[in-house]
């Protein structure tokens, strides 16, 4: 392909999630190379949805997939990738159901747990069945796999749990006992983490209502709709898979226009109130104690080697930046040109593609997600290139919620690890 051609697709893949169609039905490719394609791990996801089509679409059509991390925590997150790549040969069962039970031996938290059964016949005297996969794996004819990323640099993983004051303590246990933040209620696991991750950070978000009156008919159309959509996406469906493509047809279908159509039970509701403002958010602060913890983590660490304080939230970000007057790394900005010996570095911007090497102390403010975005952002400084003799990765772990958050990046770690033989930083690091 030409190199525009090429850039389309990349975009197409990692951005838009209308073009990737009209790009490989335009092209008509005979082969196409996947980079960084675990952006294309989750079958729920549009992208992945509209490459799976034109595969069974153009059966002749080649496929190759690159990743550093292509699992985080489950075998379902790359078998539809090796099965394209590989075809019969897949070191993995074609059977969805098969790969379902596959999971339930090997994976960190399956959705059901099974016994080895069958996959015994992989392991070796003493071998467990992840071992015994990872040989399967990488001794498939086609997958080419690395064993070998530690560096001489030493890597140190180091707790910290300052202080805690009696504001933050007492807004966590009642944030934990009543599922409500700010006055609005918590409507699910995730949202109450969410909710945990930021208080322990000293603030939290909050929706800013006109005039403080809350718009409860906005709230209940926009509930309903965004439930009726994920139940509809679930399904896969061509000209259903993306929300947009579900408004533009129920839109058709409620004025009969041409088109793709679908009745939609809750569309009606919502399209009579959808352009009313999304309400702007605001960061209600408890106590700044986290951020000039992390600014005197910053003087301190600065004698021993350049550092950099990773944020997971924004509005946590720019007050560091803003009280301590260090340079702010986020969106449009590139730290690989940072010189300062202290910076502030967005996780999800800084976090994938920066050669940070010239830093050698990190603080994690929050602790990264899961394995494999900690190995990604560790290896911003624990890289090649890196001249200092140890690389520090300090987290705060000041609450329960935080405190338990290196364990499961370990869980994480192991099972890649022990899936891949990719050697994890979570794994061989020193801990402290």
């Amino acid at each position: 392909f030409k190199q525009k051609t090429a850039y389309e697709i990349r975009l197409s893949l990692v951005g838009s999630e209308m073009c990737i169609r009209d790009s490989l039905t335009t092209l008509a490719p005979d082969l196409i190379v996947a980079d960084e394609c675990h952006l294309v791990r989750y079958k729920t996801s549009s992208r992945t949805k509209r490459l799976l089509r034109f595969a069974k679409d153009h059966p002749a059509c080649r496929f190759a997939f690159l990743s550093g991390t292509i699992t985080t925590r489950s075998l379902k997150d790359y078998a539809h990738l090796i099965e394209l790549a590989l075809r019969k040969n897949s070191p993995l069962p074609g059977n969805y159901r098969e790969v379902e039970d596959w999971a339930g031996a090997i994976d960190v938290k399956p959705r059901y747990v099974m016994m080895p059964g069958v996959l015994k016949q992989f392991c070796e005297a003493r071998e467990d069945v992840r071992a015994g996969f990872r040989r399967r794996l990488v001794e498939t004819q086609g997958v080419v796999a690395t064993t070998e990323s530690s560096l001489g640099t030493s890597l140190i993983v180091r707790r910290l749990a300052p202080p805690v004051p009696w504001e933050v303590e007492a807004d966590l246990a009642k944030v934990r006992s009543t599922w409500q933040v700010g006055g609005e209620e918590i409507s699910s696991a995730l949202d109450l983490a969410r909710a945990l991750k930021q208080i322990a950070c000293g603030f939290y978000y909050r929706w800013v209502w006109p005039d403080g009156v809350v718009d409860h008919e906005w709230l209940t159309a926009r509930a309903a709709w965004h439930k009726e959509i994920r139940a509809v996406l679930r399904m896969s469906k061509e000209g259903l898979d993306s929300p947009l493509l579900c408004a533009l047809a129920a839109e058709r279908h409620r004025r009969n226009l041409p088109g793709k159509q679908w009745q939609s039970d809750t569309w009606g509701a919502w399209s009579m109130v959808k352009h009313r403002k999304t309400p702007p958010t605001e960061s209600v602060w408890i106590h700044d104690f986290l951020v000039h913890e992390a600014l005197a983590w910053g003087a301190r660490e600065r004698r021993e080697g350049p550092a950099i304080i990773w944020y997971e939230h924004k509005a946590f970000g720019e007050r560091v930046a803003e009280v301590g007057e260090l340079p702010l790394y986020d969106a449009g900005t590139d730290a690989s040109q940072a010189d300062a010996p202290v910076i502030v570095c967005a996780l999800r911007v800084q976090g994938t593609g920066r050669n940070l090497q010239h830093y050698s102390r990190n603080l994690l403010t929050t602790m990264p997600p899961n394995g494999a975005t900690f190995e990604q952002v560790v290896g911003r400084t624990h890289r090649q290139g890196q001249e200092a003799d140890e690389v520090m990765v300090d987290w705060y772990a000041h609450t329960p919620e935080m405190n338990d958050a290196l364990a499961k990046v370990i869980d994480d770690a192991e099972y890649i690890e022990e899936t891949t033989g990719q050697r994890q930083k979570a794994v061989y690091a020193t801990k402290i």
